[in-house]
């Protein structure tokens, strides 16, 4: 969702020097836990890109509805339809990130008779998603204290109208639940894919381009951000991140 792919590379951007290795420790921390031991089909290429497809929709209609938030509740952005622009510019970051995931993790069968795989909770997977992006982020308002909060604030202010306006959409049961399927994303093979496209995508890069166009849609308190992100890209210095648990 695009406002937790701000945060996540606002996060990911401040840590660069370890990003690789706490970016698959994290994430594959997130799906372990969404887990429940339940088992469920394999779903075929077909059956997948149609749901994430549906998914993906789902997604941009939340957005749309959602970001009013911005302009109704914080007084941080001097122009709020820019800013919308900087996101929605993002959006193939998060398609790559999904092409490349269900390519190189081998996600899906040709068939619709694949084995068995583990089943993952997507609500739990998001929750916990959610609460683990709250760590880190609270760890960066702690190290910079209230400069620059209020952006997190509105972030996940609209992240968290996202998610559950996602969750509502498919209150009725996702596409997958649906198709009595899911794509395979084991967390012991998972690190190595992460690992992979947050490289491809180039993740420096992306999170130098989305705080300087925040800052220029006049996004009050992200200088200190984006002059941190490019000094730790390049020194690999490293700031304080959140506690594992």
């Amino acid at each position: 969702m695009y406002a937790y792919l701000f945060l996540g590379l606002l996060v990911v951007g401040t840590h660069a020097a370890n990003v690789e290795k706490q970016a698959i420790q994290q994430g594959a921390k997130v799906i372990e836990a969404a887990q429940t031991g339940k088992k469920v089909r394999e779903c075929s290429c077909e059956e997948q890109e149609k749901c994430v497809g549906e998914m993906k929709q789902q997604i941009q209609g939340c957005f749309d509805g959602c970001w009013p938030i911005i302009e109704k509740d914080f007084k941080i952005v001097k122009k709020p339809d820019t800013l919308k622009q900087c996101f929605t510019g993002k959006k193939y970051v998060v398609d790559d990130i999904l092409e490349c995931l269900q390519s190189d993790a081998k996600t899906c069968v040709k068939g619709k008779d694949g084995p068995q795989v583990e089943y993952t909770d997507i609500k739990l997977f998001l929750d916990k998603g959610e609460k683990k992006l709250h760590k880190q982020a609270n760890a960066l308002t702690t190290a910079f204290g209230d400069d620059g909060k209020e952006v997190i604030d509105a972030a996940f202010k609209v992240g968290k109208c996202m998610k559950d306006c996602f969750l509502k959409k498919n209150a009725g049961g996702f596409c997958f639940d649906k198709a009595e399927c899911q794509p395979k994303i084991e967390a012991d093979d998972a690190p190595n894919a992460v690992q992979k496209c947050i490289k491809q995508i180039g993740w420096k890069k992306q999170a130098h381009e989305l705080c300087q166009c925040s800052t220029k849609a006049g996004v009050e308190g992200m200088e200190k951000y984006c002059g941190l992100i490019d000094t730790v890209a390049k020194s690999n210095a490293k700031i304080p991140t959140a506690r594992r648990r």
